[in-house]
């Protein structure tokens, strides 16, 4: 197992337990991505990374920032949600998506 302790390990272990999931809220209503975002803020295992108007958005700022998650809206201007998921999977981006 290696030449660390167990003490060492269960830090390490601690540490990955209790990072919080970083979110991306992607939704043009800016009444439902404030919703969403205040929820992700009130919950004690969530953060609020950023959000997008659209996917076109979403994409340019998963370029500068780690997510754990995504929050999409299928309905949007420009870059639907549809769009964006088929733009994702082209670019690679393997982040798990809640819509």
């Amino acid at each position: 197992m290696g030449s660390r302790s167990k003490t060492e390990r269960r830090g390490d272990e601690a540490r990955v337990e209790n990072k919080k999931v970083s979110v991306l809220v992607v939704d043009d209503s800016a009444l439902m991505r404030n919703l969403v975002s205040r929820i992700i803020e009130a919950a004690p295992d969530l953060s609020l990374a950023a959000t997008a108007m659209n996917g076109v958005f979403a994409l340019q700022k998963l370029e500068r920032l780690e997510v754990d998650c995504i929050v999409l809206d299928l309905e949007m201007p420009e870059m639907n949600g549809i769009q964006f998921l088929e733009e994702r999977r082209k670019r690679g981006i393997d982040i798990p998506v809640v819509v």
